[in-house]
């Protein structure tokens, strides 16, 4: 390396330290040099401080086809947001001659030029290209700009695709103006798609009509160089484009109203459709349907919003499946053990008219995971009466049954039946012990903490950590002393600490 090389190198190290944008255009000068680390050293710097003023040099370097700094530069560009730069990435996205990775950056820029009628054409045609690489990158930009003519072929990529494209269709859509089609598509991949998009789909829906870009987010994204190797000075593009689909890095809430509220006939045919459909279907929605212990859920997302967005959402998904209950009831009677038990378990959560005689007539059932479905819909659709029809399964040969009649007689009984429960304090598996001592905690608190003083060191961390939960929320202080003094940090925490 030539003394000249030393001096702009140590010069590139200061200026693209102070990230000052007034260093953007010295550092784009660099990019003339004939030390290609150089370059790509430079190409990097002016792409972080992303100052409009060095557009020119950075240009030159973009064109430069096949050179080491041609991708950084173009990712430059992108970060610039300037009409001009507007006018090249439009013109570069479409441009067949070029590489799938430098169109594709391109393309991601584009999405921050929503008003740009050459932009937004330009988009549409990335979005019928061949490659995988600029499909994303265009779904990605078509999402950003709320591109409502594009739908049409988002749908399709999101139904008949491969690879990571599903999973862009999925989020570009819950970006855009909701509509019958889009809400319908989303359902589908929701209901009847891979294990990798249906996550997608269903934050999709969660996250329909309240969601627009946070550019913030994004720069400070592209700054953080996680999709960089600074060794090999290799842009790492689908990894980028991986972080920029990225839910909670890229969105923010615009405060609108909830809107899927709009489409509930939409969601209760879709729902009738896949509780309709082959036994595989049948049982992955209703598992979805059952991922919060707390409500229905519209997929596992959603045990994850709060508010009034939650609320609102589970109101959707409850009328949906109200208009279904017939099949429901048919599932939770007559399907195979796990149907029913997810069934059951679903129409307790929604309360339906007929869910506590279901409950009751399935308690005769052999099968333990129909028996734990049964017993705690109970709890939640039954009342004390039922009590009598739970308090033999604290002697059932299967765990998982004992721990379910244990949590439901504290909570459907009173201080009568705590000898129940200090008997089944002492099983043999810590979760029907855990279900007791908690039971306990509610039933008789003082002579509970002296059981559960007595036994604390003995039990396993996620038992101490549930009782000092409950013990916390109950005002048991004696327990909640114990708990925070625990030598785990976890237990502590829970208790309060």
């Amino acid at each position: 390396m030539g003394e000249d090389q030393s001096v702009s190198r140590a010069a590139l190290r200061i200026l693209s330290a102070q990230a000052n944008p007034n260093a953007a255009l010295p550092i784009a000068r660099l990019l003339d040099s004939p030390d290609q680390e150089l370059r790509a050293d430079a190409a990097l710097a002016v792409a972080r401080i992303a100052d409009p003023r060095s557009l020119a040099p950075v240009l030159r370097a973009a064109n430069e086809v096949g050179s080491p700094t041609e991708l950084l530069a173009v990712w430059a560009v992108a970060r610039m947001r300037t009409p001009e730069a507007a006018g090249f990435l439009a013109a570069l996205a479409v441009d067949s001659t070029r590489r799938d990775e430098v169109r594709a950056i391109a393309s991601v820029g584009l999405g921050a030029f929503p008003d740009d009628e050459t932009v937004r054409a330009a988009v549409l045609t990335s979005l019928a290209a061949e490659s995988p690489l600029i499909q994303s990158a265009a779904l990605r930009a078509a999402g950003a700009m709320s591109l409502d003519e594009s739908a049409p072929t988002v749908r399709l990529l999101l139904e008949h695709s491969r690879g990571s494209t599903p999973a862009a269709a999925a989020w570009a859509l819950g970006a855009m103006t909701p509509s019958d089609q889009n809400v319908r598509a989303l359902l589908d991949a929701y209901i009847f798609g891979s294990p990798e998009i249906r996550p997608h789909a269903a934050h999709a829906l969660a996250s329909v009509g309240r969601r627009a870009i946070s550019w913030q987010a994004v720069d400070d994204y592209d700054r953080s160089l996680v999709f960089f190797d600074r060794t090999s000075r290799d842009f790492a593009v689908e990894r980028y484009l991986s972080g920029l689909f990225t839910w909670e890095l890229v969105e923010r809430d615009t405060g609108s109203p909830v809107v899927l509220d709009e489409f509930v006939e939409i969601v209760a045919a879709a729902f009738a459709s896949g509780l309709s459909s082959d036994p595989g279907t049948r049982r992955r929605l209703l598992t979805e349907l059952n991922a919060s212990p707390d409500g229905l859920s519209l997929g596992g997302v959603m045990s994850g919003m709060t508010g009034d967005v939650l609320a609102s959402h589970r109101s959707v998904v409850e009328q949906a499946l109200r208009a279904n209950v017939e099949v429901l009831a048919g599932l939770s009677e007559r399907g195979d053990d796990s149907e029913r038990a997810l069934a059951l378990s679903v129409r307790s959560k929604l309360a339906d008219v007929g869910a506590s005689s279901a409950a009751r007539s399935c308690i005769e059932s052999e099968s333990a995971q129909v028996l734990v479905s049964c017993i705690r819909a109970l709890v939640r659709v039954g009342d004390r009466a039922d009590l009598q029809r739970v308090i033999r399964f604290v002697a059932h040969s299967e765990w998982s049954v004992r721990a379910a009649a244990v949590e439901a007689i504290a909570l459907l009984g009173g201080p009568e039946e705590a000898s129940v429960l200090r008997e089944a304090a002492g099983d043999d598996f810590a979760s029907v012990r855990a279900a007791a001592l908690e039971g306990l905690l509610i039933l008789e608190p003082v002579g509970a903490a002296r059981l559960v003083g007595d036994a604390w060191s003995e039990l396993p961390v996620a038992v101490r950590m549930r009782l000092a939960r409950r013990a916390f929320e109950l005002g048991v202080l004696s327990v909640v002393e114990v708990a925070g003094a625990d030598v785990d940090r976890r237990v502590r925490d829970a208790a309060g600490e």
